[in-house]
């Protein structure tokens, strides 16, 4: 995940999965290290299986507002 202005803000967010498009359980929270506008990984730890994927923005350290820069998300298809 990037975030526009990560590299003076710590950015809060979650991710959620879903096999059916509709109902999310969330998996994984995280947060910028406020360093960075570039993409900074971020790892699970279990296997997880979904067809759908859902990125929660949480605020940051200064507002409620967050701008997401680029996110990818990396798995075997």
């Amino acid at each position: 995940v990037a975030f526009s202005m990560g590299n003076s803000r710590n950015d809060y967010f979650a991710v959620g999965i879903s096999d059916n498009g509709k109902d999310f359980t969330e998996v994984y929270k995280g947060e910028g290290d406020g360093s960075t506008t570039s993409i900074v990984p971020h790892e699970f730890v279990d296997t997880v299986r979904a067809r759908y994927v859902r990125l929660y923005v949480k605020g940051n350290n200064t507002s409620k507002w967050n701008s997401v820069s680029e996110v990818k998300i990396y798995g075997d298809f």
